[in-house]
């Protein structure tokens, strides 16, 4: 990757109606939301989940409103400093040579609970880490179980939707990072877990592979379940690896299967983001919102039909 480039990833906010199910939340109006947080102190921004620190700062650019997520990566230094009665963290006295957080950028779109995403590093929020930012400040209400869905191209959701088997999926994720697939209550997810508790944190490579004898058709559709969660979960620094062999069954009952690479069916786009203006004023973050959404333009059609698929739910408990 080029200097200053970074990757900008589209991903949907959806939630549970059940153990296994999910459902479109219903469009929030996230410009609203952000603005009334954006007047609340620091304690009414801040999730702390499993020792995971997360702050939440809002931007304001072309009037609209967009997320600064901060995941604090000195937790002992930040305890220091913090003063939860400050509305930002530049209120805060730090030695602003010691880095104590990491940052991602994030454009909620208009439609679709649609949200862009820039990482400013390897280590900074993950898109998983919004989902848990969300939930902890309970904008959708308490209990509410929140996950996301990686916004896949036009052909991958049509080679899902026409392939109701599956006779191998492949991942590779970190036990540490499998929580995309704990959110969809995957059965891949007691794997990791045990895995985690028997060996402690480490990057497995699962490949599932079943028969394809006619009596083996429930054990292909369970394949074809879990292609779904690998393919929503997809994401930088989630799901490293998330492929498939998708089967179809024409009219004659004949099959013919099709290998599927999800994280490369993902909608995303390389750009170099600017970090200081003519005057040499820091601009990294009004850039790379700019860039957000230039991008989200260019894919504004393919966006809106990724998420035109499912019809939103008639929710009411949501927050706004």
């Amino acid at each position: 990757m080029a200097k200053g480039e970074r990757t900008i990833s589209f991903y949907r906010i959806v939630k549970y109606k059940t153990s296994t199910t999910n459902q479109v939340v219903a469009q929030v109006d996230w410009n609203k939301v952000l603005t009334a947080l954006s007047g609340q102190p620091l304690a009414k921004r801040t999730s702390n989940v499993g020792g995971r620190i997360l702050i939440g700062e809002i931007l304001f650019y072309d009037e609209r409103a967009h997320l600064k997520l901060l995941k604090v990566r000195d937790i002992e230094a930040w305890l220091g400093v913090y003063n939860d009665q400050e509305k930002s963290i530049t209120d805060l006295e730090f030695d602003e040579i010691t880095q104590l957080y990491e940052t991602s950028i994030i454009s909620f779109l208009d439609f679709g609970n649609v949200i862009g995403m820039i990482q400013g590093s390897t280590s900074a929020p993950t898109v998983s880490a919004v989902t848990e930012w969300l939930q902890a400040l309970a904008l959708f209400g308490a209990g509410v179980e929140l996950a996301s869905e990686a916004v896949m191209s036009n052909e991958a959701r049509n080679q899902l939707q026409q392939a109701p088997e599956a006779s191998r999926i492949e991942t590779k994720i970190s036990t540490s990072k499998a929580q995309q697939l704990e959110a969809r209550k995957s059965k891949l997810a007691p794997i990791l877990r045990q895995v985690t508790e028997q060996f402690g944190p480490m990057t497995v490579t699962l490949i599932l592979q079943t028969s394809q004898a006619k009596d083996n058709t429930e054990g292909r559709q369970m394949l074809r379940a879990e292609a779904e969660n690998l393919a929503a979960a997809a994401g930088e620094n989630e799901v490293v690896k998330a492929r498939a062999r998708l089967v179809y069954i024409d009219a004659d009952q004949k099959t013919t299967a099709k290998n599927v690479d999800f994280l490369k069916q993902r909608i995303t786009a390389k750009r170099k983001i600017g970090s200081v203006d003519d005057d040499g004023n820091s601009i990294r973050n009004v850039s790379a919102v700019k860039t957000i959404m230039l991008v989200a333009a260019e894919h504004d059609a393919e966006l809106r039909g990724a998420v035109s698929k499912t019809t939103p739910s008639s929710d009411t408990d949501k927050k706004t």
